[in-house]
């Protein structure tokens, strides 16, 4: 299984961190020595019982090639990436410029300034395993058909960089490995900006929640929202930048593209002939400086929901469906619901990506401003790792809102204060360079970049695997602005 042979080689990995370092710098750079000969024969001697055939080639290229000119991808051609030199990396993460709450620079001209310090905690961010096993029949490869004239394996090369570099983007703002109450849903994913932001609201800054996290209520972003999430930024930073980008959906391009007034009027330069119109919004000029648009479908988060048992990819057993899910209106600490609203709920038991049939939660939760809709779910026989959340406001149009824990024994409660709402979110981030402010604030650490790993030959056809091995840190929550509810202009 894919899952086997992934997990032990990051196995391998793990027990041989001196090799692991090794294998990062020479499959980087293309130098294959002693240490990479020294690689081999711990993944020979750590993988047996696996279907491995030990020969790695190093695709990076193709990989960073496809960040840059593939069209859908916002953030992963931008942000920092950097070796990792151990299985976890280990940061510090500054939460403060002083431990002072009553903050006076004055002195005596023979006296002691205040003694003071920035405050960090320190922090890790663990690296996964990310991979997809492909493999071409050798008919295929001596066939002429709609790849003739291809080497049909090198236009896997290019499919396995498209498919994984787009499930990344993704990854990168959305994924949970933990949920809100910081406990583990998947052991094999990392958490994404938002989860972690999410995280450092919950237990460093509860303040996070009323600063940091702009409300559009199932609305676009206008360019007052716009500015406001500019100026929280400066309050973070102290300072003027000219890297920030607004990571969103593509409707909300659109409705950049389309709505903002006033609209620009065009002199015939000359008449009769055929004429160009239309303006474009690349960026949004601020006081603290010119904010980048960057859109992607990526980032779009309407979609139908299970209704089958898939099959296992992942090695992992495809849970039962939930026994029951019952709904009640209570009174949260923090209500996200501004207006009387019917939603819907169904919800699916999940493990590591496999997902049972959902359960619906009846007729409509008829929930009012200030309160919550609390959910009880009774897992199945086969309890899973998580329970996923499905929301719908018209019971045809479903979102994923959250994924939450499953306990070893008991029901699943989930209070539902509409943090997640299940539409999209938008990001708004800034990426300094060198030495500008921001530089560091989002990095992707890579144990090794992306590489393809040629599997036994069994029968008559060429297997491999695709991988990289990853993680990804975010220096400094507070910095990044979060955009939720967000819809399109009607």
């Amino acid at each position: 299984m894919l899952d086997r042979d992934l997990m032990a080689l990051y196995n391998v990995l793990q027990s041989n961190p001196a090799v692991a370092v090794n294998f990062y710098d020479h499959i980087s750079n293309g130098t294959f020595g002693s240490e990479v000969q020294e690689f081999q024969k711990a993944i020979s001697a750590g993988m047996e019982g696996t279907r491995w055939a030990p020969i790695f080639e190093n695709l990076d290229p193709v990989f960073t090639n496809m960040t840059v000119t593939q069209k859908s991808l916002a953030l992963l051609p931008k942000i920092a990436k950097y070796p990792a030199q151990s299985i976890t990396f280990e940061y510090n993460r500054l939460t403060a410029l002083t431990a002072q709450t009553k903050k006076y620079i004055f002195s005596a001209e023979l006296g002691n300034p205040q003694a003071d310090d920035s405050q960090y905690t320190r922090k890790t961010a663990p690296i996964k395993v990310m991979g997809t096993k492909r493999e071409v029949g050798f008919v295929t490869m001596k066939t002429r058909n709609a790849l003739a004239g291809t080497d049909v394996i090198a236009r896997e090369n290019i499919n396995a960089a498209t498919y994984l570099s787009s499930q990344l983007e993704t990854a990168l703002f959305y994924a949970m490995g933990h949920d809100d109450a910081g406990t583990e849903v998947d052991s094999y994913s990392f958490d994404g900006i938002l989860r972690q932001c999410l995280e450092y609201a919950r237990a460093e800054d509860t303040g996070y929640y009323v600063n940091n996290i702009i409300d559009c209520n199932a609305g676009s972003i206008d360019p007052a929202n716009v500015e406001k999430g500019v100026n929280i930024l400066r309050d973070n930073y102290l300072e003027d930048f000219d890297n920030i980008y607004l990571f969103t959906p593509n409707f909300i391009q659109h409705d950049f593209n389309t709505a903002l007034s006033p609209h620009a009027r065009f002199e015939y330069a000359n008449p009769g002939a055929p004429q160009l119109f239309g303006s474009p919004a690349k960026g949004w000029i601020s006081n603290p400086g010119t904010v980048w648009m960057s859109s992607t479908v990526l980032l779009n988060k309407t979609g139908g929901i299970s209704t089958y048992l898939a099959s296992p990819t992942t090695g992992a057993t495809v849970p039962s469906q939930p026994a029951s899910v019952a709904m009640a209106i209570t009174a949260p600490t923090r209500s996200w619901w501004d207006a009387a609203t019917n939603v819907y709920y169904r919800v699916a038991a999940m493990a590591h990506g496999e997902e049972s049939i959902t359960r619906a939660a009846g007729s409509a939760a008829a929930v009012t401003p200030g309160n919550a809709v609390t959910l009880t779910i009774t897992p199945g026989s086969t309890r899973g790792s998580a329970m996923r959340i499905y929301k719908s406001y018209d019971n045809s149009t479903w979102y994923w809102a959250v994924d939450v824990a499953t306990p070893i024994a008991g029901n699943v409660t989930y209070q539902d204060n509409n943090l997640h709402s299940g539409r999209p979110w938008g990001f708004l981030v800034n990426l300094g360079a060198g030495n500008e402010p921001g530089a560091n604030d989002l990095e992707l650490r890579q144990l090794a970049p992306f590489f393809k790993f040629m599997l036994a030959q069994t029968q008559l056809s060429v297997p491999w695997l695709y991988c990289l091995l990853a993680g990804l840190v975010v220096r400094a929550p507070h910095r990044v602005v979060l955009y939720k509810d967000l819809a399109a202009r009607s």
